[in-house]
């Protein structure tokens, strides 16, 4: 540590002395005092010669993220289009919504039947496409294409009710450019 730099004891006194004053007291003690703690040791690092400054500004930083979290402003008035995008109505609690999620069997009950067909041919022939098109009885591009929807058919039931996340790429294709 350089020896400009304040003592742990400076910086934690510091951090207390902030979290005393701030004027918000939307967060709890501890939460602003560590909002602090952070705001000091990024001046610190940064050679900010201003720590009283760099602790309040560590709180308002952490108290305008915890605002934004919940739609408001720093007037405390609600934000533009929050709740348009965060509130939906008529809609279970999240807990709720955790606890209807689907198992593999429940999965494959709500399947289609030619989805879950597809699917066991292919599992049947231990992912060999060629023999599963021909146990299935389709020619094996038309066979690849059932296969695709089956399985896009069981993602979205697998994370229903949620919106399954976006897939990033895909495998085998180089993709349109």
């Amino acid at each position: 540590m350089p020896a400009d730099w304040p003592s742990r004891e400076r910086l934690e006194d510091l951090a207390g002395w902030a979290a005393r004053t701030h004027w918000s007291r939307l967060l709890a003690y501890e939460d602003r005092w560590q909002a602090a703690w952070d705001g000091l040791t990024e001046a610190v690092i940064e050679g900010d010669p201003d720590l009283h400054g760099a602790a309040l500004r560590g709180i308002s930083g952490a108290v305008n993220r915890e605002l934004s979290a919940h739609g408001l402003t720093r007037a405390r008035g609600p934000a533009p289009r929050y709740a348009a995008y965060w509130h939906v109505r008529d809609a279970p609690p999240a807990f709720e919504a955790v606890e209807e999620t689907m198992t593999l069997a429940a999965v494959l009950a709500a399947m289609r039947p030619g989805d879950r067909a597809a699917l066991r041919a292919l599992a049947d022939a231990d992912g060999e496409l060629g023999a599963a098109a021909e146990t299935y009885g389709l020619a094996l591009g038309s066979y690849r294409v059932r296969v695709c929807i089956a399985r896009q058919r069981a993602r979205d039931l697998w994370f229903a009710p949620e919106s399954p996340p976006r897939r990033l790429w895909k495998r085998g294709r180089a993709g349109r450019r």
